[in-house]
């Protein structure tokens, strides 16, 4: 637009003034000229309105130093009378042409400040200038004649009106920021609505005007009944921009309903609980999943929401709290939570920002994951459940109580007065007598891996799992090993080692017969280190990618899928490295194919929980109402007597009949702690169960012996699963846990 008026003005100049081109100076005859001096501070002003919108330094101070040397000639032209730079002609300098100029003029300047910018006041002076000249415009096209005897517009041009109209549009559209103009080109509701009522608005009075100026000069109509009609038009006009303005943000309104209304359905029916905010204190439940996980309803904050450790249930608060860590950038984090039921679920907080730049909110999706998470963790155990269960059902019961004894006397040793150790000590000394036998025939079986694991020659282990494998191996691959014949002590169970080199003998042989390969090879080398063993495994086939590589260990990614894969043999490995402080990684190997590499600390001792594995510190249980309900006699004994002295008042009975009985007198009862598969007509499951439909409301803690159970949950009595044998700051945390989901006041489902 400035560039039009420049040109304009130029050749008014040249074409016009210069070379005698009439047109070039009024259009016509009868229409006054635009003199030299007026075209050539407009010119001077385009110029200047060109260089303030271009980048260049330079540029723009040339154009400071053009407007500041334009404002001499604003005065002398101000002279209003002849042109002095053509005294002979007899065209005269408007009012209106001086005004303008002197708009224009001012509008740059304001609009090279920074704070006139920043109001967008050069837009509210350009906007007279727009005026003005639109309606010297207006006035040649509807009435000129009119417009010429009007004190102001005498002697206006309407090759200026143009020249002005062109530069105060340019200087409200060049710069835009923190003006109304910014509104022409949102893309927001409000946006859309200027762009389709505005076009309008501006030609239909236009219109209307030529319309009735025509019709009077054509003696249709007289003056005052023009001026009556024009008007009733303007304001049926108006009437109907603005209930077509109105309908616009009607229609909007309504989309935008429908939209937040499907959006609220879609996040209801998530199974992930949304939140919304800017940090730990504003979070807001955006769905009822949500809702339902604020203790308090849905003003509480999920940041005193109670999470608690899935190692030991001790509480995670402050810089623990999985919020916390989820906002800090700390990555997916695990957490437990016991929901209004009393069940244990396991969480996954994961933070994400919103899309919109200007917008400083951060969505935290929380996903139950219970489900995969005791898959992952049972999946060991299922795996070795056909050779457990030939040997391991007949004695599993008598011989985790035998350890549940030797594990709560040794706490109780550590907790009372000297003089009650001696009494502790005694009863360990009985339950290894007779545990002896059984521990002898069955510790290999009966073990998890994680607690009381005895040290394991790896290299023994895996030089008879080399063997298994390589007869397992389809027709075409081949497995050579390299395993010192040196002692390797591991603190893991054997059977872990034979399951973690199966699943990278199987993981190596899928890769070699999905790439094709002829002849495909498998590495097996055992390299002994500095206090740590490298099991490497290494394979002939195309390779691996890194961006597979980098999720190849997360529980249920696979890229086999199609062909039967669930993704949890790697998961399997990786979670044995992590258990016994080792590492794992998989990348692509030098040459070609993958190579991976488990790396285990050698063991110096017994391994186990007491050789040094941390275990979590025992907690006071005052004022917690506790029934025990366990058929082993001595068990029974030695677990209240414990809890008794961290404070807990307990009572303790041998059957499911006994107990539900002492529940249903006795409503005060906060915590039940019962053996899950409890002897007698009633186990320990059952007698939940059924203090569940009579309206007790003790939370559960369960005793199991047996392998299979692990965590298993159980929607029917929902409670806390514990495997004997249990450490005491295991299990006074879990009561601990189970008292505060009772005293919270979460209603039951």
């Amino acid at each position: 637009m400035a560039g039009g008026a420049l040109g304009v003005a130029l050749l008014c100049l040249t074409l016009g003034w210069g070379a005698g081109f009439d047109v070039f100076v009024r259009v016509a005859p009868s229409l006054p000229a635009m003199v030299p001096a007026s075209a050539l501070c407009l010119a001077l002003l385009a110029v200047a309105q060109l260089t303030s919108l271009t980048e260049h330094r330079v540029a723009r101070l040339a154009g400071a130093a053009i407007l500041a040397a334009t404002v001499p000639l604003i005065v002398v032209l101000s002279q209003v009378g002849p042109d002095w730079l053509h005294p002979t002609s007899t065209d005269l300098v408007s009012v209106s042409t001086v005004f303008g100029v002197s708009v224009v003029a001012l509008a740059q300047v304001v609009a090279r400040m920074p704070e006139g910018r920043r109001h967008g006041l050069h837009s509210t002076v350009a906007l007279v200038g727009v005026f003005l000249s639109g309606s010297g415009l207006s006035g040649f096209l509807i009435d000129r004649e009119a417009l010429n005897v009007q004190a102001p517009f005498i002697g206006l041009s309407v090759l200026t009106a143009l020249c002005l109209f062109l530069l105060s549009l340019s200087i409200i559209f060049g710069r835009p920021e923190g003006t109304f103009v910014r509104l022409l080109f949102d893309e927001r509701p409000g946006g859309r609505t200027v762009r389709r009522f505005l076009p309008w608005a501006v030609a239909i009075p236009l219109w209307l005007g030529i319309f009735s100026a025509l019709a009077t000069d054509a003696r249709l109509l007289e003056e005052g009944v023009r001026l009556n009609l024009f008007a009733v038009a303007m304001v049926a006009v108006a009437s109907v921009l603005v209930v077509g303005t109105g309908w616009a943000q009607v229609q909007q309104q309504e989309r935008d309903r429908i939209a937040q209304s499907r959006l609220r359905g879609l996040m209801a029916g998530l199974e992930t609980a949304i939140f919304l905010g800017r940090g730990e204190g504003d979070m807001v439940a955006m769905n009822p999943r949500a809702q339902a996980m604020l203790a308090d309803g849905p003003g509480s904050a999920l940041s005193r929401v109670p999470f608690h450790s899935l190692q030991d249930r001790g509480p995670l608060e402050g810089r623990d709290h999985p919020l916390s860590r989820a906002l800090d950038g700390s990555g997916p984090a695990f957490v437990g939570w016991v929901d209004g039921a009393g069940a244990e679920r396991v969480l996954q907080f994961t933070t994400y920002p919103l899309g919109d730049p200007d917008q400083t909110e951060t969505v935290v999706a929380v996903l139950d994951v219970t489900e995969p998470w005791l898959l992952r963790e049972n999946l060991s155990l299922a795996e070795r459940r056909e050779a457990i269960a030939s040997i391991a059902q007949g004695y599993a019961h008598e011989l985790t109580n035998i350890f549940g004894i030797i594990k709560l006397a040794a706490g109780s040793a550590q907790l009372n007065a000297p003089d009650f150790a001696a009494e502790s000590l005694g009863s360990i000394q009985t339950a290894c007598r007779r545990g002896g036998y059984l521990v002898d025939r069955m510790q290999a079986l009966t073990r998890e891996g994680q607690d009381g694991a005895q040290p394991t020659d790896a290299a023994e282990v895996l030089s008879d799992a080399v063997v298994s494998a390589r007869e397992a191996l389809s027709p075409g691959v081949s497995l050579v090993a390299d395993i010192p014949e040196v002692a390797l002590p591991v603190a893991c169970d054997p059977v872990d080692l034979e399951v973690a080199l199966k699943n990278l003998v199987v993981n190596a042989e899928d890769a070699i017969r999905e790439g094709g390969v002829a002849d495909g090879r498998i590495v097996v080398r055992l390299v002994p280190g500095d206090g740590a063993l490298a099991l490497h495994v290494r394979d002939t086939g195309p390779g691996i990618a890194p961006e597979v590589a980098a999720h190849a260990t997360e529980p249920f990614w696979t890229t086999r899928r199609s062909r039967g894969g669930v993704g949890l043999g790697l998961s399997i490995v990786q979670t044995l490295a992590n258990r016994l402080g080792g590492s794992f990684v998989i990348g692509p190997a030098k040459g070609q194919g993958a190579e991976a590499v488990l790396t285990l600390p050698l063991s110096n001792g017994a391994g186990g929980e007491d050789d040094g594995a941390v275990r979590p510190p025992v907690s006071r249980l005052d004022g917690i109402s506790v029934l025990v309900v366990e058929d082993d006699r001595e068990f029974q004994g030695m677990l209240a007597e414990t809890l008794r002295t961290l404070g807990a008042a307990v009572t303790h009975c041998a059957t499911g009949d006994e107990a539900l009985a002492y529940l249903l007198a006795h409503s005060e009862t906060d915590v039940l702690v019962a053996d899950y598969l409890l002897e007698g007509e009633m186990t320990g499951h059952e007698l939940a169960v059924a203090a569940r439909a009579a309206g007790s409301a003790a939370r559960v803690v369960y005793l199991s012996g047996y392998l299979e159970r692990g965590r298993k949950p159980l929607p029917d009595a929902p409670g806390l699963m514990l495997r004997k044998p249990v450490s005491l700051g295991l299990l006074s945390n879990s009561i601990r846990l189970a008292a505060r989901s009772r005293s919270s006041g979460q209603p039951r489902s």
